[in-house]
């Protein structure tokens, strides 16, 4: 019993505490979500559905990275544009919390980095985090080569 509960630590130490991937190929999470994902659903698809379902997953992989690219080059302009952002949103939704936050030292970029650098995977559950991407892909016109909602 104590060596599976130090399995569970360590798989959510390895995974950001997302979730842990299941003998079925399923991924659950470790707070007692149900499965996200359930890989079986692949099996009763025709091969030709498949190769169209692993094409639109690689088309849509390609557009997401080529529009944050610049958050993953040298200093990391892309993820530093999002934390200047989010210091202006907070700025004008709430100025008390950022002058609070700036007569105590703390500035944006010591916190929001990481939000921005791992987009907010580490920070949310599994299925908060799917939904966000969700919601951020459908921002923005991606067929006119505009920002996607990353940005």
């Amino acid at each position: 019993s104590g060596s599976s509960s130090n399995n569970a630590n360590a798989n959510s130490n390895n995974n950001g505490g997302s979730g842990s991937n299941n003998n079925d190929g399923s991924i659950s999470s470790n707070d007692g979500e149900h499965d996200i994902f359930n890989a079986s659903v692949m099996d009763d698809l025709k091969m030709e559905d498949l190769q169209n379902v692993e094409a639109d997953v690689y088309w849509c992989l390609t557009n997401l990275l080529a529009g944050i690219q610049d958050h993953y080059t040298s200093d990391q302009p892309g993820v530093q544009r999002m934390v200047m952002r989010l210091d202006d949103l907070v700025t004008r939704m709430d100025v008390n919390l950022t002058t609070h936050l700036k007569e105590v030292g703390v500035e944006f970029i010591q916190f929001a980095f990481r939000w921005m650098n791992c987009l907010l995977l580490r920070e949310f559950k599994l299925s908060c985090a799917i939904r966000l991407w969700d919601t951020y892909l459908s921002e923005g016109d991606g067929a006119a080569g505009l920002q996607s909602g990353f940005e």
